[in-house]
This record gives C-alpha cells, structure tokens and sequence, in this order.
C-alpha cells in the first residue's frame, strides 16, 4: 500500500509537471518555481522507490517503468 502510494504521488508530480510546461515555455516564473518544486519532490519520491523495486509487484514495477519514461519524455521536452 505504501508503494503504491508514492507511485501515485509520482504519477500525479509528473503530470503536474506536464501542465506546467506552457508556463515555463512562456517563462512564467510562477511556473518555474512550482516546477522547480515538484521537480525536487519527484527526484525524492523516484530515489524512494527505485530503492524499493524488489518489494514491488510486477504490476507495479510496470507501472513504475512505464512513469519512468514518461517523467524522461517530460525531460526531453524541457530541452528543446
């Protein structure tokens, strides 16, 4: 259950993330400072449960993997 819930707060972080990509692309620093925030947040929540893989499910280490690419996608689109 502890699991699944940070996989849930990592989900949630990254598709916050997401939203606020048209502000940091209009360089609203409202948006910096959230992203920044739940940037942070998320590379806390992500070392958490990669130190935890070989107590997760297979669904949720699927689950994980599958966030994982999203949350390197979201990285990419930053970079351009």
């Amino acid at each position: 259950a502890a699991i699944d819930k940070l996989i849930s707060d990592f989900e949630k972080g990254i598709t916050h993330c997401e939203g606020l990509l048209k502000g940091l692309n209009n360089n609203d620093p409202t948006a910096m400072m959230e992203f920044a925030a739940t940037s942070a947040e998320l590379t806390d929540i992500g070392r958490r449960l990669e130190a935890s893989t070989a107590a997760m499910t297979p669904a949720q280490q699927n689950r994980f993997k599958r966030l994982l690419a999203k949350a390197d996608n979201l990285a990419a689109k930053l970079k351009k």
